[in-house]
């Protein structure tokens, strides 16, 4: 967590006497008073150690629990004053029904999760600086009118630079505060799934986000000109009665490219 963002939790959870750490085995919160997460506090310590610090929960306030579990958590509405979830819902496979529990145990939150445009970055990840985004995280994820929106974060990402931005973003992003999505939420947390069916729809939906910060980049000029000669080739085909015949062919040319 960053530190501008610590300060700023500590100052509106001060005084409070209920506050969850949602996947808090990793860094738990200084003024939580519950954890919720897929490890216990022993398995936290042993994995994360070197990141935890010495606030031990009294039994029966760490919760070990699958947080996607369609399980409802084990606490009761509107139990906690305040709910912290810092970097956990890219991860999770069912992060809509996180969000779902979040906004039925506590009053009010703070969600932090890294934006898209950190995500379609290029070497954010010391494990593999080649690598888009990080590894093991499965969605984008931006607000729209204090609503969360979660799109699948598709595997062709680094097929093309059209799908991404080089490494030297990384600080740009940082730089103009736009390398985390954030959202500070009260009574009702509201997030729902953009459901994207197609290829050419998910493409369209990354290139908008290029689109925006590069323009209209080679890669995506190039693209463009392969679906209209596809396209163009396709409809004289049909108009001469030859696309079964030139498929094949079609096919071998339209790979080398």
């Amino acid at each position: 967590m960053r530190p501008e963002t610590e300060q700023e939790l500590l100052r509106r959870t001060q005084g409070l006497k209920k506050i969850l750490d949602v996947g808090g085995a990793h860094h738990m919160f200084p003024t939580a008073t519950h954890v919720i997460d897929i490890l216990s506090y022993e398995e936290s310590r042993k994995e994360w150690g070197f990141y935890a610090k010495n606030n031990e929960l009294p039994s029966g306030q760490w919760i070990k629990l699958d947080i996607c579990d369609r399980t409802p958590w084990p606490f009761p509405d509107n139990y906690f004053d305040f709910a912290i979830c810092d970097h956990v819902l890219e991860d999770v496979r069912d992060p809509i029904h996180v969000c779902s529990e979040l906004s039925r145990v506590a009053k009010a939150g703070y969600i932090e999760t890294p934006s898209p445009l950190l995500e379609l970055t290029r070497g954010i990840n010391e494990e593999g600086t080649s690598w888009t985004g990080y590894f093991h995280h499965r969605w984008l994820v931006q607000t729209q009118d204090k609503e969360l929106r979660f799109t699948y974060k598709p595997h062709f990402l680094m097929s093309s630079r059209r799908f991404h931005f080089p490494s030297s973003f990384i600080e740009r992003w940082i730089t103009e505060k736009r390398a985390y999505t954030c959202l500070y939420w009260e009574d009702v947390l509201l997030a729902e799934e953009n459901i994207v069916v197609s290829r050419p729809e998910m493409e369209s939906f990354i290139e908008t986000f290029i689109l925006e910060e590069r323009g209209e980049i080679l890669p995506i000029r190039y693209a463009r000109f392969k679906r209209l000669a596809w396209e163009m080739g396709k409809e004289l085909a049909d108009k001469y009665g030859l696309r079964d015949t030139l498929r094949p062919l079609a096919s071998k040319i339209w790979k080398r490219f």
